[in-house]
C-alpha cells in the first residue's frame, strides 16, 4: 500500500468498479461509499458515491463477511471532476432497513485524470463477426 492508501486511477468518463468486503454480525444487503474531492488537503463539496448489492457472504465465528461489487451511483453523481476523491463515509444497509457506518477503514481513493490533450489515436485491429 502506498502513502496515498488503496485506490484506483481512472480517466474521466471511465466506469469505476471495485469490490469491497465488510465484516459485521448483521445481514447486509447493500454497501455505500461516498468519496469527496481532495484539493491540497482540503475536502471539497464535489463528491462521488458508489453503491453495491451484496452478491456473496460467508459466515464465520467473527461474523459475516459481505462482499459487494461497487459501481458509481448515477442518481447522486456530481459532474466527474479531475483530481483525487477520498473515502469520506462507508455504510452498510441491513435487512432491518438501517444504514450503519463502517468504522476503521483504510484510506481509499479514486483519482480521476483528464484526457490527454495531445492524443493521436492509431489503428489497432479489426474483427469481423459471423452474422447471426
Amino acid at each position: 500500500m502506498s502513502d496515498r492508501g488503496i485506490g484506483v486511477t481512472v480517466m474521466r468518463g471511465d466506469a469505476v468498479r471495485f469490490e469491497i468486503s465488510v465484516l459485521t454480525f448483521s445481514h447486509v444487503q447493500q454497501i455505500r461509499a461516498t468519496f469527496t474531492r481532495n484539493i491540497s488537503g482540503i475536502r471539497g463539496k464535489s463528491h462521488l458515491r458508489t453503491l453495491g448489492e451484496v452478491h456473496e457472504y460467508k459466515v464465520g465465528g467473527a461474523g459475516r463477511v459481505s462482499t459487494a461489487a461497487m459501481v458509481l451511483d448515477t442518481s447522486v453523481l456530481d459532474p466527474m471532476q479531475t483530481g483525487e476523491h477520498l473515502l469520506e463515509q462507508l455504510e452498510v444497509f441491513t435487512a432491518d432497513e438501517r444504514w450503519l457506518p463502517v468504522e476503521d477503514h483504510p484510506t481509499i481513493y479514486i483519482a480521476i485524470e483528464p484526457e490527454p490533450q495531445d492524443d493521436k489515436p492509431v489503428f489497432d485491429s479489426i474483427v469481423f463477426r459471423d452474422p447471426l
